[in-house]
């Protein structure tokens, strides 16, 4: 039998794990839009299927290196545009009602930010623990009111 200070103690690391968990999951999910956007913006016209039996490859100079694709996604928290959007998206989101506001809903709420610089900026607050998001990352809400 586990004595109180020993439950708590496994209840904190089961929190731990669990934030561990849906970091890595966010991180994930982020390396994947990446390179799908890389994809896109490359507007690459290769085309896979499990019937090709061409043999040919991509020239390892379209390989982008870590570099680039950091610097495709990463804002840079610091900017002072960076830092306006964040701050403004978070007011907004302290006074939303409890359903809580998507990325639409801040997208007409400043229409002076473009939606992948809202996008940026949630997934910061989020990650930040300044913002949370529903289970299906629909709707984000302030953490502190």
């Amino acid at each position: 039998m586990l004595s109180e200070d020993g439950l708590k103690e496994l209840l904190e690391q089961t929190i731990r794990y669990q934030q561990f968990q849906k970091r890595e999951a966010i991180t994930q999910e982020k390396i994947i839009r990446i390179l799908i956007e890389h994809v896109n913006n490359q507007q690459c016209s290769v085309q896979l299927s499990s019937q090709t039996t061409d043999n040919s490859t991509l020239p390892i100079d379209d390989v982008p290196d870590v570099s680039q694709i950091q610097s495709l996604s990463t804002p840079n928290p610091n900017s002072s545009e960076f830092v306006h959007a964040s701050t403004s998206i978070l007011n907004y989101l302290k006074t939303v009602p409890p359903t809580g506001a998507s990325i639409a809903d801040i997208c007409k709420q400043f229409n002076q930010f473009g939606e992948k610089q809202v996008q940026q900026a949630v997934e910061y607050l989020e990650q930040d623990g300044q913002i949370y998001s529903t289970n299906d990352r629909q709707r984000y809400f302030a953490a502190h009111i």
